[in-house]
């Protein structure tokens, strides 16, 4: 039973909510050509109702949220591949008291993923990050947080964070 807790069931799972009954959504199209993963955050399109992928940069009052992963949809290329929703497709948009799993850019600092800190974004890609990538072009996102829980799904070379975030 250890083995199978400790190699094969993940803790997170990116883009889905970690606690079920507590989460407020918005519907929204997905517009532009870009497919979004659960668990990515979309900026505001020029048409209401309707989101976009980061693509470029952005700026932080433009993002919308975050991508909240269902269990309706499949992956389209089985057993390879993340489930994603792609352009012109619904999807929920993450909007308060929602406390999610989302992956971290590459290079994000462990030390850094602790309770109450503020979670911080790239402009130039909407990617996340921890707040010591000061070199890099990034900003905070208004009420949103990390609780501390997170585990590395990468290697122990070559990390690859999953965080808990609560956006209040």
């Amino acid at each position: 039973m250890g083995l199978i807790l400790n190699k094969k069931i993940r803790m997170l799972m990116k883009g889905y909510p970690t606690v079920s009954d507590k989460y407020n959504v918005a519907g929204g199209t997905l517009a532009g050509n870009t497919p979004v993963y659960f668990g990515q955050l979309v900026k505001f399109s020029e048409t209401k109702g309707l989101f976009e992928a980061i693509t470029a940069e952005v700026t932080v009052d433009k993002i919308a949220g975050f991508v909240l992963a269902t269990n309706v949809k499949l992956n389209e290329v089985w057993p390879e591949g993340e489930v994603r929703v792609n352009p012109g497709e619904a999807f929920n948009l993450a909007i308060n008291n929602t406390f999610m799993a989302i992956e971290l850019a590459a290079g994000s600092t462990e030390a850094q993923i602790i309770a109450n800190a503020q979670v911080f974004v790239k402009l130039e890609d909407g990617t996340i990050t921890t707040p010591d990538k000061t070199a890099e072009k990034i900003v905070a996102l208004p009420n949103v947080y990390f609780t501390g829980t997170y585990e590395n799904v990468g290697t122990t070379d070559a990390p690859k964070y999953l965080a808990e975030i609560y956006i209040k």
